[in-house]
């Protein structure tokens, strides 16, 4: 008896016999070119396939290959990678040169100007624009920042729009002095264009309203995230070289894009998000409240009535919540001809709030114009400029209203004075409706540059620029409700007002 075996099984044996005879052991070493010097820990990967290894400490590798024609590809830090075809070789000797690229990269410093990597001391972090393209609509710049330089805590403390965000650098720096009156920031140093900015957070600039009643704006948020070209770090004693015992904190220097040689190039960039509360926390109902109430007044040896009707169902957080809407609308043109360049971009920005009667509305235009005075003698300015509109009505403490409390009265006015468990606040939706409470905000940035550079390797450069804001606060807590009815409702304005001045001169 004989047996023919079938020809697929034929045809799936010669595949594998080949497949298997088709791999390749390639072996060999990596060194430095340099001085000859073994380098351990070279990646070396199969150009398309999945196979790897790496170097050990006598710069030996062996990796298996699918055809002695495939490619294989050595990468190493600081060096150039090498990608090279076996041509039929299983013995691979190679050396690897220093990547001089990536060490003559510059790095902008705040106490040097532009150095390149190799000549840099001390701790410092870069972001340019590719990496600072926002997924969504954002207030201010800082926000960016979250998770992507290490060492740097960025904090959003409420989350409501326009308030500062809270960035630290390697921690707190700087600690309260207890019964002093005076408080020393926490915040880095932001320099925007080589002009510093207002700290929002030091706390001994923050008493023009008093009472409690202040709102503290965001000076940083008047800076477009789409006009900035990157963001630098420095995060170690280095940064205090010229900045001094305010760099004690960091110092984030921010760069903003200006125009390159060419013909007059337009962008457009459009943002819309909107969003909804996650997570929230489940309160008791009309009849679960009662059920709980009833028992401790009964408890405490009161009467379980007192505990309020049971024919009303309010949820006072639907009341006072929304879904929001968060735009973001950007426009620049920007070119340069004949040594001149130029860039001019304007935006527009509305970022809502959860809570209604809470969200930032801004404005903002920025000119940034470089031409040469002669060839040696070379004149730059920017100019920024916001106007924002800030809506800062606080319903936040909704989860504090009982479900069993209508929202209004019978005669169709607010029902208010709420006592009982609770002491007298206002009706959270009368609060909406009959109070106010705005801010109005301008800031204004800018500077003027003469760089003159006599030979190739030595620049003097003059720096002047200023940085203001002005920022008015109208507040109205109405008589009809309880959060102005003991005053019989009363009136809050405030102005204040930020201005500094600064020269600069370095010689790079």
């Amino acid at each position: 008896m004989s047996y023919r075996i079938p020809s697929i099984f034929l045809s799936l044996l010669v595949l594998t016999t080949t497949a298997l005879s088709a791999q390749v052991t390639v072996r060999g070493t990596v060194a430095d070119a340099a001085d000859a010097t073994p380098l351990i820990g070279v990646t070396v990967l199969v150009v398309g396939g999945t196979g790897g290894t790496v170097t050990d400490v006598d710069g030996r590798y062996e990796i298996v290959v699918g055809d002695a024609k495939d490619k294989l590809r050595f990468t190493y830090i600081g060096m150039t990678p090498r990608t090279l075809s076996l041509n039929g070789r299983t013995v691979v000797d190679l050396t690897l040169e220093e990547a001089a690229n990536d060490l003559s990269q510059v790095v902008v410093t705040g106490y040097r100007g532009a150095q390149e990597v190799k000549d840099l001391v001390g701790s410092v972090a870069e972001i340019n624009a590719e990496e600072l393209v926002a997924d969504r609509p954002v207030e201010s710049f800082e926000q960016l920042l979250e998770g992507r330089i290490a060492g740097v805590r960025v904090e959003t403390v409420t989350g409501e729009p326009g308030l500062p965000v809270k960035v630290e650098i390697r921690g707190q720096s700087s600690l309260p002095t207890a019964g002093q009156g005076v408080s020393a920031s926490t915040q880095p140093l932001y320099i925007l264009d080589g002009v510093p900015l207002y700290d929002a957070l030091e706390t001994n600039d923050q008493g023009e309203v008093g009472g409690g009643n202040n709102t503290i704006l965001n000076p940083l948020s008047f800076i477009n995230p789409d006009d900035i070209a990157s963001i630098t770090v420095l995060k170690d004693a280095s940064a205090t070289a010229l900045y001094g015992a305010d760099a004690s904190n960091g110092v984030i220097l921010i760069t903003t894009k200006s125009g390159q040689q060419g013909p007059t190039r337009i962008n457009l960039s459009v943002n819309y998000g909107t969003g909804r509360p996650i997570n929230e926390i489940k309160f008791l109902n009309t009849a679960q409240y009662l059920e709980l109430a009833r028992e401790t007044l009964l408890n405490d040896g009161l009467n379980p009535e007192e505990a309020g009707p049971s024919d009303v169902e309010t949820d006072w957080r639907s009341l006072v919540q929304q879904n929001p809407v968060n735009t973001d609308v950007d426009l620049s043109l920007s070119g340069g001809a004949a040594g001149v360049t130029y860039r001019l971009s304007a935006g527009y920005s509305e970022v809502e709030s959860v809570h209604k009667g809470n969200g930032l509305k801004q404005a903002n235009l920025n000119l940034n114009l470089n031409f040469p005075i002669n060839k040696k003698l070379t004149l730059g300015t920017s100019m920024s400029g916001a106007f924002q509109r800030k809506d800062g009505l606080r319903s936040f403490d909704t989860y504090s209203f009982l479900p069993n409390l209508p929202v209004r009265n019978p005669d169709g006015s607010f029902y208010d004075g709420i006592r009982g468990f609770l002491n007298a606040r206002p009706n959270p939706v009368a609060l909406l409706e009959q109070n106010e409470n705005e801010q109005n905000s301008t800031n204004v940035n800018g500077r003027l540059t003469l760089t003159y550079e006599p030979a190739s390797n030595l620049t003097f450069r003059l720096l002047g620029g200023l940085d203001q804001q002005q920022r008015n606060q109208f507040q109205y807590r109405s008589m009809l409700n309880a959060s102005g009815a003991s005053r019989d409702g009363f009136l809050i304005r405030a102005d204040n007002r930020n201005f500094q001045w600064i020269t600069n001169g370095q010689v790079v």
